[in-house]
């Protein structure tokens, strides 16, 4: 989408709505609503989501809204620069968009489909079968998205023409070329909706036995979390490249989200925090 009126538009159409439903949601005008489409008038930012609330946007469609709002209207470069790499990382994301131009590999891995079908290749008794693996993956993927998913990974080596997996060399955590950091990166796509639905999904139809769900909190300086985050990245890679037992083979697939992000803002309270109440 070029900016956000385009976006609104597309929305209203896409879910059979018009103008004067959004002006009456809104509590404005219908000639408030064709100004703002229409390009006369701009959506300040603390509107968006109001807008959004109006049209029962979800966490996806909402996101994307703020986002090309506060890129258009802030008036913070900062605020900018922001909007426009999480745009990127949504449009970049959609579902089924294995093989953008820009796609590399942590791309293609950060969508969970990919991810799940690579390590079912790994296991003893896959079938190589789009309808197979559709139906083996929870939930049910459709057979178009099978295939993108298979056709992405074959192009990055990692499936052979028979479905089996081609072996992924442990990366060099030292490396940043290999462990990319930022909106390129697959940790970017941590908290995309697709992969927060995958979750409540799995959530709602596991047995306590068969999942895992840790939750925490914790306080530290710059500097520390600096370490917190190379500890962790080593931790995961172990983890996630050692925990299989050699020579047994795997007979299901688990999804792993990690998401690490501050949920207050810097403070410039010094001393122990608990004598500041």
């Amino acid at each position: 989408m070029s900016d956000y009126r385009d976006f609104l538009r597309e929305y209203l159409a896409r879910h059979d709505l018009s103008q004067s439903v959004l002006a009456d949601r809104m509590g404005m005008s219908r000639s408030w609503a064709s100004q703002i489409l229409n390009g006369h008038r701009g959506l300040r930012p603390v509107l968006a989501g109001a807008v959004a609330d109006a049209l029962a946007m979800k966490a996806r469609d909402r996101m994307r809204l703020l986002a090309l709002v506060e890129r258009e209207e802030s008036n913070s470069e900062l605020a900018q620069a922001r909007a426009e790499h999480l745009i990127d990382g949504i449009e970049r994301s959609e579902p089924g968009n294995f093989t953008t131009p820009r796609s590399d590999l942590h791309q293609v891995l950060a969508r969970w489909q990919a991810g799940a079908i690579y390590e079912m290749a790994r296991c003893e008794q896959v079938v190589p079968d789009l309808k197979w693996i559709a139906d083996m993956l929870q939930p049910r993927q459709d057979l178009a998205t099978v295939k993108q998913a298979i056709q992405a990974l074959q192009a990055h080596g990692l499936l052979d023409e028979q479905l089996q997996a081609i072996p992924m060399p442990k990366p060099d955590m030292s490396s940043e070329r290999q462990i990319a950091h930022g909106p390129d990166s697959d940790a970017a796509y941590a908290l995309h909706e697709e992969t927060l639905e995958l979750a409540k999904y799995g959530l709602r139809t596991t047995l306590p036995s068969e999942r895992l769900f840790v939750t925490a909190s914790l306080a530290l300086s710059e500097a520390d979390f600096d370490r917190f985050r190379e500890r962790f990245e080593e931790l995961v890679a172990d983890l996630t490249f050692g925990a299989a037992t050699p020579g047994v083979p795997p007979n299901r697939v688990y999804q792993v989200n990690v998401a690490v992000y501050p949920i207050t803002l810097y403070t410039d309270i010094e001393g122990d925090p608990s004598e500041h109440g």
